[in-house]
């Protein structure tokens, strides 16, 4: 077939062929994955197929109604007269590396492609669609933009960049450039050329056009300048990707059928039987004249020159006729067919291949052709013995060699005699599993086994047997995998389906221990500071000599649960160690990340809710530590400084001293073996608190002059006043009232006393102010009030009491004192007096106040006084 235009792609029913393949047509792809046969004449198209992508490029198949596209390195065929597309799988690419991408087809002969690399050096590639092998040619120097046609018998490629180029198959180094194709308004990006054939496509010199496509428009080539002039623009509603010719073979083609004078188009005969083939030629009328040879195939001499042929039948032969329209032109003049007449002059059996087989053989029956009825096995070439018929088992028993022959005869009833013969061979296969004999595993381990078979090729094809103890389902591949949960045995057999009988050959197993799993727990990254202690190890299925690793499976250093390093056990950090056991069989590791940090110095700061208290205060001390977060855990202990004795464990401590204290902290962090604790000390600063001398109630006559206050620590501003917290009238001391100052008696008045600190005391006594009696001055005291007492017992003073000098006096009641006015001891006139004690227990050193009830012949009164207890 000439080159001048070979490539024709998609067609539609032969029916229709001679409308609409036809002059000015060709076929193109589309971006939207439609193929549209495109008539360039009146500038209209129609889809016959469509894809869910677009392709490449396509080009013209081997029949009249199939392209070939491309996608990729997908080969597809497209049937444009139902509009099937298929794959046709992926190209083997030979002689070439890289990725593969063609994006130009054209047809270059039968069962053969040639298409373009898209990218530089735009390799050379030829297809066969047999192998569907993409071979590498040469590098033609320029890129595939998308297409390749064959005009006036020269190869032409759509390059990158508009560029046309001629391509030479024999040598594509020699390709060259034609020319660069102007871009024009709608038409800048030229992705396809083809061939259309514009006039007399029947004749022997057909006019041809090449056309170029670009966005959706053609255009016109000049094959010498690669100028375009227009031709259909706004063709397709999508990008025009590839074309593929409509070649003369597909627009002129002829055909014939021939039959014989029955009609028939497969005749049978028997021997020596006449009859005459008949041709009828498509179209009925040539172009020109049309000549006929016919010729018996296989032979080159003629044996016919007409439409018809009277034939006499003595074996089964082929006629082939040749019909050739002298108005045509070649390839497209001539059509051949061909018919086979049959002929039955004997018997003819489907032939037994050569058996291999397992054990024994099942002789099957004798099928054909004109079978004869007595037709049977024999072991001997002269046909003798008993006859062995189809049914019947056969093993090496009955034979005198392995391989041995049997041979196959009858007769039929006009003597047409059946010989034939095939050989038998008896064999058997052994398997071996690989690992086998007896394995230790652990539990929910994946162990993959492997059959080996000897013979290594089987007759047919290998299938495995596979099966153990708990009854699970395995492939009948050479190698399966096998999960191991408990003990079991796994055994093979093997089966040749090129071998009769050949099932269950051979015998191997494997037997399996189940070990238990290690599975160690998983350890976080640790970031410590100072030193780190590696912590117990846990898990499952752990063998007791687990420990820790610098490197993977049980390498490097070793570390037991317990040991403990520090930054200068390790070279860098952080490191990754390693927890790993191994029992043998089974083994588990883990890793994680150990980081460690030189500790921090502690910091500590001492806090209260003030620095200057008043006694008697409470106030609560904080410890703040620095960095907050300890390495274990902070440990407090508060002290007095200089003493020994722990007042507090807690971070705070809460205290009322009665004189100023330095308090003193110390802070200790349980995680840290250096640098892990800290002292810091504050100091409480107590300001004396005024101390007022207690007073007695008063009792005045006529008028009263306020005493003076007495005490310790006093400010010098004491004062006494109507209401408590120094509030009401106030009055200074030697200050007088009378009787009528207060309405009613008695009244209560308060000494209160405040320094500039804000430390103040207060006590308070009842006044009572009678009218003016005039007693007579007694000449004596009339009591002995002592001033102090030593209760010590060496005689002197041990007790305190009060001595009446006057028998005018009643002593109506003596009390005691403390100085915040707390009751102590009430004291009989006549007892032995007070012992400084108070519910038994010594009462400390200090001053005491007293009251005195009495009366002077029948007139109360009273009077108030301190005195001092020293031990």
């Amino acid at each position: 077939m000439k080159k001048q235009l070979i490539l024709s792609l998609l067609c539609l029913f032969i029916f229709a062929f001679a409308k609409a393949q036809s002059v000015n047509t060709s076929y193109l792809c589309l971006a939207n994955g439609d193929i549209v046969l495109a008539d360039l004449g009146n500038c209209s198209s129609t889809v016959v197929a469509s894809y869910s992508s677009s392709f490449f490029d396509i080009a013209q198949g081997d029949t009249d109604d199939t392209l070939y596209g491309i996608r990729n390195d997908e080969l597809f065929l497209i049937n444009v007269s139902n509009g099937a597309v298929t794959s046709l799988g992926i190209l083997n690419v030979v002689g070439f590396t890289g990725n593969f991408r063609v994006d130009s087809l054209v047809k270059e002969g039968p069962g053969t492609l040639l298409g373009v690399h898209t990218n530089s050096p735009g390799g050379l590639f030829r297809f066969d669609i047999a192998s569907m092998t993409a071979t590498y040619i040469g590098d033609t120097g320029f890129p595939s933009a998308g297409d390749l046609t064959y005009f006036n018998g020269n190869l032409y490629l759509s390059a990158d960049g508009n560029d046309l180029a001629l391509i030479d198959v024999v040598n594509p180094s020699n390709s060259s450039l034609v020319g660069t194709i102007p871009g024009v308004s709608g038409f800048n990006n030229v992705f396809g050329v083809v061939t259309i054939i514009t006039a007399n496509p029947c004749a022997i010199n057909p006019t041809f056009e090449l056309v170029a496509t670009g966005g959706n428009d053609t255009r016109f080539i000049d094959i010498n300048t690669a100028q375009t002039t227009a031709n259909c623009p706004n063709l397709v509603s999508s990008d025009i990707f590839g074309a593929a010719e409509v070649a003369s073979d597909v627009i002129c083609s002829i055909s014939l059928d021939i039959e014989d004078s029955n009609g028939n188009t497969d005749p049978e005969y028997c021997q020596n039987a006449n009859t005459i083939l008949n041709t009828t030629a498509n179209p009925l009328t040539p172009l020109g004249v049309y000549s006929y040879e016919w010729r018996i195939q296989g032979q080159a001499g003629v044996v016919g020159t007409s439409a018809i042929l009277p034939i006499n039948i003595s074996a089964t032969t082929t006629y082939e006729c040749t019909i050739t329209d002298s108005g045509r032109v070649a390839p497209d003049n001539i059509a051949t067919s061909s018919i086979t007449v049959t002929v039955n002059p004997i018997p003819s059996w489907n032939p037994i291949a050569n058996v291999i087989a397992h054990d024994n053989y099942t002789l099957p029956s004798i099928t054909g052709t004109n079978i004869p009825a007595n037709a049977a096995f024999y072991d001997n070439p002269a046909h003798t013995g008993t006859p062995w018929n189809a049914g019947d088992v056969v093993d090496p028993s009955l034979f005198t060699t392995n391989p041995a022959t049997i041979f196959v005869y009858g007769i039929d009833a006009n003597g047409c005699e059946l010989i034939e013969q095939f050989d038998i061979e008896f064999v058997d296969a052994q398997v071996t599993i690989t690992p086998g004999g007896i394995q230790d595993v652990c539990d929910g381990d994946m162990v993959t086994l492997t059959a080996t078979t000897v013979p290594a090729t089987p007759y047919g094809n290998y299938s495995f047997n596979w099966s153990d103890t708990q009854g699970t389902s395995y492939p009948n591949t050479s190698s399966i995998t096998v999960t191991v949960n408990v003990a079991t045995t796994v055994s093979v057999t093997v089966n040749d389906s090129g071998v009769e009988n050949g099932t269950d050959m051979g015998f191997d197993m494997t037997d399996f221990n189940v070990l238990p799993v290690i599975d160690i727990d998983d350890l976080v990254d640790q970031n410590v500071t100072g030193s780190f202690t590696f912590p117990a190890i846990t898990g499952t299925g752990l063998t007791g000599a687990e420990a820790y690793y610098t490197q993977p499976n049980g390498n490097g250093i070793m570390y037991n649960p317990g040991d403990v390093v520090t930054a200068a056990d390790f070279a860098v950090l952080p490191i990754a160690l390693y927890i790993y056991d191994d029992n043998g069989s089974c083994s588990d590791e883990e890793s994680f990340i150990l980081g460690i940090m030189d500790p921090p110095m502690l910091s500590l700061t001492i806090s209260a809710t003030g620095n200057d208290f008043c006694a008697g205060e409470s106030t609560t001390l904080t410890a703040t530590v620095s960095p907050a977060t300890a390495q274990g855990s902070y440990n407090y202990e508060w002290r007095e400084q200089g003493a020994t004795t722990v007042l507090s464990t807690a971070m705070s401590l809460t205290v009322m001293p009665a004189v100023t204290t330095v308090y003193e902290c110390t802070v200790t962090d349980t995680g840290l073996t250096t640098n892990n604790s800290t002292t810091e000390t504050l100091t409480i600063n107590v300001i004396p608190v005024p101390e007022l001398n207690p007073i007695g109630s008063q009792i005045a006559t006529g008028s009263y002059t306020f005493p003076s206050i007495g005490g310790n620590n006093l400010s010098g501003n004491q004062l006494f006043y109507t209401q408590p917290n120094g509030l009401g009238s106030s009055y200074a001391t030697g200050d007088v009232i009378d009787i009528t100052d207060f309405i009613t008696y008695p009244v209560t008045l308060y000494a209160y006393d405040i320094n500039a600190s804000g430390c103040d005391d207060e006590i308070s006594f009842e006044l009572t102010i009678n009218l003016v009696v005039v007693i007579p001055e007694p000449e004596e005291p009339l009591f002995v009030i002592p001033d102090y007492m030593t209760p010590n017992n060496d005689g002197y003073h041990d007790f305190w009491r009060i001595d009446i000098n006057s028998a005018d006096v009643t002593v109506t009641g003596i009390y005691i004192f403390d100085r915040y006015g707390k009751l102590l001891k009430q004291l009989a006139p006549d007892g032995i007096g007070w012992d400084a004690t108070y519910n038994g227990n010594p009462l400390p050193s200090s001053t005491y106040w007293y009251q005195l009830k009495y009366e002077v012949n029948g007139v109360p009164t009273e009077t108030t006084g301190f005195f001092a207890v020293k031990r």
